[in-house]
């Protein structure tokens, strides 16, 4: 569309040299066309400065392969909208820690790829922690299944939203996360994921499986 668009304008141009009053109109058209692509890139969004949770950095450096979770879980795709509750800083944190994420934005996604996706056992507690997790969440062999199929190591749990995704007039940090929910998750993970956390702030909450 921009090489066609392209080609209107030069014929558009080639029209108004055989008009009178040239040196007045093709300035004034050339001004019109400007603000039109002015106008279609006005709308914009505020500018993001994210720092990065260090344990990103951390999960870079480790020799432990395997994908990362980090909660809320949620995906974002065309024609069904978002699902869950995506967090979009997720994914800028993997161009730190370089690893395959589950979740996130997919483009065009299959609808019967993301209905399998928020049911699969393990994925569907992680996808609804405040509800407990079903008898197939619970099925050993299932979740040795999903951990294997879906080379899980890692799951990062954020508590709150960065403070700089938000735009600065907002008084206060939205909640992620409930304290309930927190536990439903730490249980999970340790209990029956055989993960251990390994680290914890005021903001995230990290496991991973043992070596």
């Amino acid at each position: 569309m921009a090489v066609l668009a392209g080609y209107g304008i030069d014929a558009i141009f080639m029209k108004l040299k055989k008009v009178r009053y040239q040196r007045i109109v093709i300035p004034a058209v050339a001004v019109v066309i400007f603000m039109g692509f002015f106008l279609e890139t006005w709308p914009h969004m505020p500018l993001v400065n994210l720092d990065t949770p260090p344990v990103y950095g951390e999960i870079a450096a480790s020799k432990l392969p395997g994908s990362v979770i980090s909660l809320p879980l949620g995906w974002i795709t065309a024609g069904r909208g978002s699902m869950g509750q995506p967090a979009p800083f997720t994914e800028l944190y993997q161009t730190v820690h370089l690893r395959p994420m589950v979740g996130g934005a997919v483009n065009r996604a299959p609808s019967e790829l993301i209905d399998l996706m928020t049911g699969a056992p393990v994925l569907a507690f992680l996808f609804d922690p405040g509800s407990p997790p079903s008898e197939r969440d619970l099925d050993p062999q299932e979740i040795v299944f999903a951990i294997d199929k879906y080379k899980i190591n890692y799951i990062v749990v954020h508590k709150l939203y960065p403070r700089q995704y938000f735009d600065s007039t907002l008084s206060q940090v939205e909640t992620v996360i409930t304290p309930e929910t927190l536990k439903n998750i730490d249980a999970y993970a340790t209990r029956n994921l055989g993960m251990e956390k390994f680290e914890e702030t005021d903001e995230i909450v990290a496991y991973r499986r043992p070596a």
